[in-house]
């Protein structure tokens, strides 16, 4: 957007910009116009090869840009920080509390997958989901899933218990949770059963998602 020339004639700025001829509500509206024609100023696209962050001063909108995706152009961060990561390696659960590493970015275009967990690029407000799915458990037994911030819980932890039936008595966990996460938090899973059994593998049973939801 072209930025018109400080020294307009009030006069051509009422007649051929503004919808109300009356002063008072025309030098507002010339405000307005100015705010917007500031808030447009992002800066020029980024060459670095981690995520950065600008908060519009005027709006608070929060936008985020890397080098290689959309040319490095800055994006609003609602409109584009959302990961999915999945396990595609064999993995067992545990019958003591372990950290779980997914190991597959299945969609993490601003690097917010990291250490088998995710890496928070910008502070904010987060839908995080977690699922992991353990199979061949006997009936009765349970899969617990934890999620802690920065090693510690945030008293999400969700047991399910298998019952009997065909398919190896699989049981699934999920846990999801809506809060307010900073700037570099490190966030990962932990899971513990009643028995060490081979979990299941794919975007479908073992999966986690981080979306942001704005800046709070």
């Amino acid at each position: 957007m072209a930025v018109k020339p400080l020294l307009v004639s009030l006069k051509d700025t009422v007649s051929q910009e503004l919808d109300d001829p009356n002063l008072s509500h025309a030098f507002r509206q010339i405000e307005l116009w100015s705010k917007t024609v500031v808030s447009l100023g992002l800066p020029p696209p980024t060459t670095s090869p981690t995520t950065v962050s600008y908060t519009d001063p005027n709006t608070g909108t929060v936008w985020v840009a890397k080098a290689g995706v959309h040319g490095g152009q800055y994006r609003q961060a609602r409109d584009v920080l959302h990961g999915r990561i999945s396990r595609v390696a064999a993995w067992n659960t545990s019958v003591t509390a372990v950290q779980f590493s997914y190991d597959n970015p299945v969609r993490d275009q601003y690097g917010m997958f990291s250490t088998g967990g995710w890496l928070v690029p910008v502070a904010g407000i987060y839908l995080w989901t977690a699922a992991l799915t353990g199979g061949s458990l006997a009936a009765g037994s349970y899969l617990q899933t934890d999620c802690q911030v920065n090693g510690t819980s945030i008293g999400t932890a969700v047991s399910a218990a298998a019952s009997s039936g065909p398919g190896g008595n699989t049981v699934t966990t999920a846990v999801t949770t809506q809060q307010f996460f900073g700037a570099g938090d490190n966030l990962h899973v932990f899971q513990r059963a009643a028995a060490a059994v081979a979990g299941t593998v794919g975007g479908n049973n073992t999966f986690s998602t981080l979306d942001y939801l704005g800046s709070g």
